[in-house]
This record gives C-alpha cells, structure tokens and sequence, in this order.
C-alpha cells in the first residue's frame, strides 16, 4: 500500500529567553514563534510568517502533519493556534507530536460542497456545525469532514450519524445532532415589515394619482359643460 502523504511544515528551532521583546523582535523579521511537544523534550521553534500563513490556508489545522524541524522529521498536530485579536495575525503555535497508531484526540472542519446548486433550487443551507471533535488512531484523521448537499430537498436535514467520518473514527457526540438543514428561504422580521411598509407606502401613492387624476378628469368635464 503507498504510504499516505501528508502536508509539511518546516521549523528552526530558537533559544528559549522568556523575553518578550526577543518575540517582539522575532515577529518584525517576518517570523512566528512556536512550540513542539510530546514524545520528546519539549522546544521552541520558529515559522516563517508566509509558510505558515499558506499552509493554514490550504489545510486544516486539525489533520496529521509532518512537522520538519531542521531536517528531523516527525508526524504531529497542531493544538494550539493563538491569533492577534484584533489583526487575527496568527502569533504562536504549539504542535504535538504522535505516533500514528496511538489514539489521539482532534476537532476536524465540516466542509460543504454543492451549495451552488441549492441556490438553482431556490433553498438555502442553515449550518449548525461547522466542526467535529473525534478520536482514533492519528493515522486514520482526514484534513476535513465532506458534505456533499447537491440534490438535497427542503426540510432535509444531516445529522452526526451521516458525516463521512472514516471507519476507526469515532466521536462521543449523539448521532442524531443536526449538521445542516435545507430550508427555503426566509425573510426576518424587520425586513418584512421594511417591505410591508414599502408597498403600502406604492400604494398610497398610486391611490394619490388615481385621485388625482379622477379630480382633473371631473375639473376639465366642468369647464366643457360652461
């Protein structure tokens, strides 16, 4: 069987100070600190602030990697991602490193696809999740959890038990939680009353003119008549 490839992130490990402006200092050359942990002594390392932006967005951060810190190699999974609360600038991450056939806990993204086709049938998806805690082997984690809702009806509804969750996996949520559901849509409250409020205001205006109207039309009669 080929072995199953996975995403890579690469790392130089750095002198721990307890400094904060050595972070501070690191952060403004374009560089993230971070931490690797678990089956070892713990370290601290360093991304480069664009490798890492890149890989977060093309992976999920709840699958195995391959964590390379200078040339040594090893499974892991990212456990922490700390975020600037105001930027949403990632500034720290920690990583944990596994054997891939121990259990291990991790929280995967639920992605949905064949949206656009519900928008051709005139119904929309209301998310009530949009990830999964699990446990199993780290081996058998997928990037994502895939919902395919093409060809989906109103008032259909996913649930835990019909994810694509690989066989080995298990999660400890009841089965019968809702994921999405496929509604038509819907108008809020405050937008209705915005349109009743609209129209009647056309209306007004339209029975204004009428009258109007009807009050020349009787004006030009009279002056025929004198």
């Amino acid at each position: 069987m080929a072995k199953k490839s996975r995403p890579r992130l690469t790392a130089t490990r750095r002198e721990r100070t307890g400094r904060k402006s050595d972070v501070r200092r690191l952060r403004r050359t374009g560089m993230i600190p971070g931490s690797i942990f678990g089956h070892g002594d713990p370290e601290t390392i360093t991304f480069s602030e664009r490798a890492l932006s890149d890989f977060l967005h093309h992976h999920s951060a709840g699958a195995i990697l391959d964590i390379d810190v200078e040339g040594s190699v090893t499974p892991a999974l990212i456990r922490e991602v700390d975020r600037h609360p105001l930027t949403g600038h990632v500034i720290h991450l920690g990583v944990q490193r596994v054997n891939l056939q121990e259990v291990v806990r991790a929280t995967l993204p639920i992605m949905f696809t064949g949206e656009e086709s519900l928008v051709g049938e005139n119904l929309v998806s209301q998310h009530q999740m949009s990830e999964l805690e699990v446990h199993g082997k780290a081996e058998l984690l997928p990037e994502a959890l895939t919902v395919d809702l093409s060809g989906c009806t109103a008032g259909q509804m996913i649930r835990v038990k019909d994810l694509p969750l690989p066989k080995g996996l298990e999660t400890r949520l009841d089965p019968e939680t809702v994921v999405v559901i496929i509604t038509l849509p819907t108008v809020s409250p405050d937008v209705a009353a915005a349109l009743d409020a609209e129209e009647a205001a056309h209306l007004a205006a339209a029975a204004g003119t009428e009258e109007e109207k009807e009050t020349e039309s009787g004006t030009e009669a009279v002056a025929q008549e004198e």
